[in-house]
């Protein structure tokens, strides 16, 4: 049917899906996202895949059922919503009512990555006054302007002006949620170049998921670790370990409370255990064979073992969490507690290390109070128990 010189969303989500334009980034990002479920447990089978792909195309919430047929297309052009056929609202399922979405496999999956409802200050902030603002215009420009068909429509650009003059009490609500389809839109759009400068994964639950992935890879690839990622877990395993805000990075920091209790704070020093490879000693990074990654921490040459921890893309986001500065409990407890107990089996084999090294404590026991330096680091000052 004519379409009055309107873009067919149908043949447009189906090239945008494709990559002809953006040289497949679209497919890439939506890669990442189902990459990253993947090694948090969230499998897609490859009916949810043919599924995700149709709601993609052929979604917006007036047609019937939420799928477009050709048939509908000139309908909803006249009816100016063909805009609402977005395929970065529509791979969320956000053309379906919310209760169907969250009881389909894949959206249900996807959208646990709060994409739309995270936000980032520079994203947002670009979205609002980036039109007007000499630094970001061409950031503007090039993100939003340039999509004339998802980006910068009449419809935004009204909500945007009234939003902004704030003559209208109902433009707030509705220009808040065309920014939620906007944030959408720019995760999947936003190039590789910008991604670092507007922190693509702040627009997503999982900040770490960026350098998850790109740390995956470079073990899958056998290529150099990023550079600040054994720094950033071992500052988050050392602070969950003690309690404390401890800065120390090339060194795992085993503490406990005395007795090897899952107590939250751990004064009592058990030992240092060597990030680069020492006398037997060494923690590091390996690929699981499976895309995702283990940590792997040696006492000793052979005995007793090493004793590893699957690092899922949610662990990997507490400990970068907890490295930055967040409580420990405040973001999952179910890590919390799955990390207390790798803290519990390496102090098995501390202890397991000991007695193989005959360590006689019959005259007395040396406690190791953990004390904090003037930079942070952790060190160690020793009381003699006579026995």
């Amino acid at each position: 049917p004519a379409l009055n010189g309107a873009t067919c969303p149908i043949r447009e989500n189906r090239e945008r899906l494709v990559g002809t334009s953006d040289n497949g980034l679209f497919r890439r990002r939506l890669g990442n996202l189902v990459e990253a479920s993947e090694q948090n447990g969230g499998h897609f089978t490859i009916r949810q895949v043919l599924s995700l792909v149709t709601n993609i195309i052929l979604g917006h919430p007036d047609a019937r059922d939420g799928l477009m047929a050709c048939t509908d297309v000139a309908e909803l052009a006249a009816a100016g919503t063909a805009e609402r056929a977005s395929p970065y609202r529509n791979v969320f399922g956000g053309n379906l009512k919310p209760s169907r979405a969250e009881r389909t496999e894949p959206f249900r999956k996807l959208n646990l990555f709060g994409i739309g409802s995270e936000t980032s200050n520079k994203v947002d902030y670009m979205l609002v006054y980036g039109a007007d603002d000499p630094v970001l215009v061409d950031t503007y420009r090039a993100l939003v302007q340039t999509d004339q068909v998802y980006g910068e429509t009449p419809a935004y650009k009204r909500a945007q002006q009234s939003y902004l003059e704030g003559d209208d009490p109902s433009a707030v609500a509705r220009f808040l949620g065309l920014l939620r389809g906007q944030r959408q839109r720019l995760f999947f759009t936003i190039s590789d170049e910008l991604a670092d400068t507007l922190d693509l994964w702040d627009l997503t639950v999982f900040r770490y998921a960026g350098l998850y992935l790109e740390t995956s890879r470079a073990l899958a690839e056998k290529r150099a670790l990023p550079r600040q990622v054994m720094p950033m877990l071992m500052r988050g395993l050392n602070r969950v370990f003690t309690g404390m805000l401890i800065q120390n990075q090339d060194e795992l920091v085993l503490a406990s409370s005395g007795s090897q209790s899952q107590s939250r704070t751990s004064p009592l020093l058990e030992e240092f255990v060597s990030v680069a490879r020492r006398a037997g000693e060494e923690v590091a990074l390996l690929g699981d064979g499976d895309g995702g990654m283990k940590l792997v921490v040696r006492l000793a040459r052979d005995d007793p073992p090493a004793v590893t921890l699957q690092l899922s893309t949610t662990r990997f986001e507490f400990l970068g969490r907890v490295a930055e500065g967040a409580l420990p409990t405040s973001f999952s407890l179910e890590c919390h507690e799955d990390l207390l107990a790798f803290k519990a089996r390496l102090l098995s084999a501390v202890e397991r290390r000991r007695f193989l090294d005959g360590d006689d404590r019959n005259d007395g026991i040396v406690l190791k109070f953990i004390d904090l330096n003037s930079d942070g680091r952790a060190s160690s000052r020793s009381v003699t128990v006579r026995l």
